[in-house]
């Protein structure tokens, strides 16, 4: 693949690892992780420098002072990235599959009270999906804020009808959305308005040369 040749040294190294669909997924998400850093840093995607490193966290060289908190995602062939100026994030993307087992999976996994709400939704589906992103997105953020939990060990409040998510978050956005997917944010303070923006497969490519025209010039 062509942009797989376009990675640092460091990276092309930890993604050899990697089956070719866990390889472009990396590519994808460290060009998305680029451009969404420049527009929140104000520069050009070129300038920022991502590589991969053992903790399975990208390292960021990038002009200026403190970079955005950041979180990448994936789930199949989408990936996504979220970023912020300064709070602390955790983003899960999920497609959509209503043939999966949700019961036997709530059953097996959530506790008693998140069990019971599921069982009591309408759309179990969704709802299925919107603890299980939820979930995963509390991880990620528990890592990024030093304070690491595990999924099975995470339960949400449950009021009625209403699932909130516990410390340390204290947003969480969650939505599914017209293409089949589940995505899931939280945050350790009000992030403020959430703005999704999906890039299409020629956008991304006019993105992709832009973002890593920095690497071209520097090898």
């Amino acid at each position: 693949m062509a942009a797989d040749a376009r990675l640092a040294e460091a990276e092309r190294v930890q993604q050899s690892h990697f089956n070719a669909s866990r390889r472009e997924q990396g590519v994808l998400g460290h060009v998305l992780l680029q451009y969404a850093l420049a527009r929140e840093i104000g520069c050009d995607p070129g300038a920022i420098r991502v590589s991969a490193r053992a903790a399975n966290r990208p390292r960021i060289n990038a002009p200026g002072g403190e970079l955005p908190r950041f979180s990448l995602s994936h789930s199949g062939p989408w990936v996504a990235c979220a970023v912020h100026a300064t709070t602390e994030i955790g983003l899960d993307v999920e497609i959509v599959n209503s043939t999966r087992d949700f019961i036997a999976i709530s059953a097996w996994l959530f506790g008693p009270e998140e069990h019971d709400w599921l069982l009591r939704q309408p759309d179990r589906a969704g709802a299925f999906y919107r603890l299980w992103t939820g979930k995963e997105a509390l991880v990620k953020l528990s890592h990024q804020i030093g304070r690491p939990s595990a999924l099975h060990e995470l339960r949400f409040a449950i009021e009625g009808d209403s699932v909130g998510a516990p410390p340390p978050a204290k947003r969480w956005h969650h939505e599914q959305t017209s293409s089949g997917l589940a995505l899931s944010l939280m945050s350790v303070a009000p992030a403020g308005l959430v703005r999704i923006q999906p890039i299409d497969g020629p956008s991304f490519s006019a993105l992709f040369e832009s973002a890593t025209s920095g690497r071209n010039s520097r090898k």
